[in-house]
């Protein structure tokens, strides 16, 4: 008998098969990002996943709420470009973007990586 996953443990899911293929390329250069990582001390933003060493990002977008409304698409702009200007590489992907093209996805973040 299988389990159905809710909405959030499949796009848990995506994210994490991304991460392990990653890592299954380069397990000799990488190891798994850290989830929730602040990137500025007098702000409360955090990174979905972090590469901290290689400084780079992977932010996942949805279209909840909080992306909808003007007050939470400027957030976000805030912070990417805070990010950028302290020298983050931020790789933002769509968990659409995971399901329909995993290959292309992983080639982003590896690039940004530089693996």
């Amino acid at each position: 008998m299988t389990t159905k996953l809710s909405p959030a443990q499949y796009r848990d899911r995506l994210v994490e098969m991304l991460i392990d293929e990653i890592l299954d390329h380069h397990a000799t250069q990488l190891q798994r990002p850290e989830r929730e990582v602040r990137f500025m001390r007098d702000r409360k933003w955090q990174f979905d996943y972090a590469w901290v060493s290689r400084m780079v990002a992977l932010e996942l977008e949805g279209f909840g709420r909080h992306q909808l409304m003007y007050s939470g698409f400027e957030r976000d702009c805030w912070k990417y470009s805070w990010a950028a200007a302290l020298g983050w590489k931020v790789v933002r992907l769509t968990y659409a973007m995971l399901e329909k093209d995993p290959e292309q996805a992983r080639a982003l973040v590896e690039a940004a990586l530089g693996v």
